[in-house]
């Protein structure tokens, strides 16, 4: 048996034990379960669920609260570690307010910091003096209300009028994206946390000679985050990028920052696009899949993705970070046109 990080990785046999753990070593885990395959997998159920889930028999397990860390039964090879369920995530020092009706046009969330309104994108730092980035999460995993970071707002005028009016939105607040007059959900659940990394901008001017030219999205630059709690919508977390998909999405790049929470169970042991597949088999592959098919079902084409749609490694994920960051800051610091399209104050 070989430890690595808060995670077991067990070679073992049909009815073989796992020691205990030193105290010190029981952090506090979702139940997990390891089986001798040596795959790991963070479940958020109990082992009751899970029993009927893999369809064993449950004779010789117990479910009992009680149970004391670190003991563990085991049945068929899997093995059900008894841990408390993770608490929730851990928030950064911003908190946020809302305003006005959930599932309405008119709802706000701001982000707060000491009580005040912040700006979402402006006001939050991109990057932590331990190395770690910030991750604004838009769209709670197992939800389908598209929310979104408010970069403007164009107002509804009559069909008549030959100009639209342009209303800022004051500090970034996340809202509910609009088509056609109408609220927008995805057409199921995502499976991730999702949002965005502050002060990031893709420029829909610069084109990228890699991807046959095409350019930003005019947008901040979008978290997929793979961690095994649900976020909450407005919480900023601490990430470390894993990998990133150039997704294309209607001609423009659209990157996808592939992350995990730095409070995950898996994030010691998670560094990059290797360790996802190793320790999560087929995830990368889910989190293309899906963001390529979720408009399909409304009758629109699939996405598609640059560099053969292949996830690309950390170091990369990196570098893009930099250069959306440095875009950015041209367009904060009025070195590139702002075009009258973006709230940046």
């Amino acid at each position: 048996m070989e430890r690595t990080g808060t995670a077991m990785i067990c070679s073992a046999h049909k009815g073989d034990s796992i020691p205990d753990r030193p105290a010190e070593q029981q952090p506090d885990l979702q139940w997990r379960v390891i089986n001798f395959a040596s795959r790991n997998l963070a479940i958020d159920c109990r082992s009751q669920q899970l029993a009927d889930l893999l369809d064993l028999p449950t004779d010789n397990m117990t479910d009992d609260p009680a149970t004391p860390k670190g003991e563990q039964t085991a049945y068929n090879g899997v093995y059900i570690l008894q841990q408390p369920k993770n608490e929730a995530p851990k928030k950064s020092r911003f908190g946020t307010r809302e305003q006005g009706a959930s599932d309405t046009k008119e709802y706000r969330q701001f982000v707060q910091h000491e009580g005040k309104d912040v700006s979402a994108w402006h006001d939050i730092p991109l990057q932590n003096e331990d190395g770690t980035f910030n991750f604004v999460c838009e769209i709670p995993k197992e939800t389908s209300a598209k929310m979104e970071v408010a970069t403007m707002q164009r107002l509804p005028v009559p069909a008549t009028w030959t100009f639209l009016i342009v209303q800022k939105e004051a500090c970034n607040p996340l809202k509910q994206d609009i088509k056609k007059d109408k609220l927008r959900f995805y057409p199921y659940n995502i499976h991730w946390n999702y949002g965005m990394l502050p002060q990031t901008w893709e420029d829909p001017e610069l084109k990228s000679e890699e991807l046959g030219g095409i350019a930003g999205d005019n947008d901040p630059v979008d978290v997929v985050e793979i961690g095994s709690v649900q976020c909450q919508q407005g919480g900023v977390y601490k990430v470390k990028p894993l990998g990133a998909y150039a997704m294309i999405d209607d001609g423009e790049l659209d990157w996808k920052i592939v992350c995990i929470r730095t409070d995950d169970p898996l994030a010691d042991i998670l560094n990059d696009i290797e360790d996802v597949e190793r320790e999560m088999p087929g995830e990368l592959e889910r989190v293309m899949i899906w963001f390529r098919d979720y408009k399909i079902p409304d009758g629109k084409p699939a996405n598609a993705y640059g560099y053969d749609a292949r996830p690309l490694n950390s170091d990369f994920a990196k570098l893009v970070i930099g250069e959306t960051h440095e875009h950015y800051n041209k367009l904060k610091e009025g070195k590139r046109e702002n075009n009258g399209s973006l709230a940046l104050s």
